[in-house]
């Protein structure tokens, strides 16, 4: 099932790339725009869960609302459904 994406250009190191193309020709990824969605995705989810934990140690007023736990308790979900079937 194909879904349309924006497109967002991206620059990478030839390294990156290398490293990149290597995780596909193992069956880890499709291809690139997975592995990079993935990556994204992964790197969302460390950052909410970083601000959220800051926020309510802090016991401050918390820039993460419940929407935005509930939110992220269902990305979280997602990511370990994804995760699951590489």
């Amino acid at each position: 099932m194909m879904t349309n994406y924006p497109v967002t250009p991206v620059r990478l190191s030839k390294n990156d790339l290398e490293l990149i193309d290597y995780l596909i020709k193992r069956g880890e990824f499709k291809n690139r725009s997975e592995f990079i969605r993935f990556a994204i995705k992964l790197t969302l989810i460390k950052f909410i869960e970083k601000i959220a934990s800051e926020s309510f140690m802090n016991n401050s007023n918390s820039p993460v609302t419940q929407k935005d736990l509930e939110y992220f308790k269902k990305m979280a979900k997602e990511f370990e459904s994804l995760i699951m079937r590489k």
